[in-house]
């Protein structure tokens, strides 16, 4: 990916919901649907808020709040182009 995270692993159709609810991702980031990770400590979610619509953010899943969530993209189109970027200063 060519931005931070640099990874991106999405979350299977089926597991979205399930995930959301078991990382309780509406208490502690409301307005947030997560649909990946980076492999690692952050969640990938839409920010659905009013003023962050249509955004592409990461929050962490420890100490998960909405305050922290930092704008990856956005919208999915344009997430979607750094999904298929190498990460700057990649050897790949």
């Amino acid at each position: 990916m060519g931005v931070n995270p640099g990874w991106f692993a999405p979350w299977r159709a089926e597991d979205v919901l399930l995930n959301n609810r078991a990382y309780e991702i509406a208490l502690f980031a409301p307005g947030l649907l997560g649909f990946g990770s980076n492999g690692a400590g952050e969640c990938i979610a839409f920010d659905l808020r009013d003023a962050g619509a249509g955004r592409i953010v990461m929050v962490p899943f420890i100490g998960m709040d909405v305050r922290e969530a930092v704008v990856i993209a956005e919208n999915f189109d344009q997430f979607a182009l750094l999904v298929s970027m190498p990460m700057t200063g990649s050897t790949v």
